[in-house]
């Protein structure tokens, strides 16, 4: 009496010749390419490396855009209000009156540096979902 042959789903030993087949796998189309948004022009360059690896790694909306922007936008101000501290050489002035008080500057940057870290904070990348 001859045993029936062996069905290679079934459970048990594989004979070589079921193991050694190749079965392709489907072919994923590749993802057509983006159209990334361009930073805006007056942002500096930092912000523009800012915008341009933020856009590049996630998918943003159009309200994220925004954000985004003004966010780059605080930076840029921050940043002008340091270099200013830097190029008065203190953060105190003195007034009218003869009285010591901070700078102007101390607070723009201050400001512009929590304005940006809560706008960045509000683009959610840290939930999102990276391209």
């Amino acid at each position: 009496m001859t045993r029936p042959k062996r069905n290679p789903a079934q459970r048990g030993r594989k004979s070589t010749a079921s193991l050694a087949t190749f079965r392709p796998l489907a072919a994923v189309p590749p993802s057509p390419p983006r159209n990334l948004p361009e930073p805006p022009p007056h942002l500096s360059a930092a912000s523009k490396a800012l915008w341009k690896s933020t856009v590049a790694g996630w998918d943003l909306g159009a309200h994220h855009l925004h954000l985004l922007r003004l966010g780059c936008e605080a930076l840029d101000l921050a940043e002008q209000a340091r270099l200013e501290l830097v190029e008065h050489g203190r953060t105190t002035i003195t007034d009218a009156s003869g009285g010591i008080r901070a700078h102007p500057a101390t607070a723009i940057a201050r400001d512009n540096r929590t304005l940006a870290a809560r706008l960045i904070r509000d683009l959610g990348l840290d939930d999102g979902e990276q391209r």
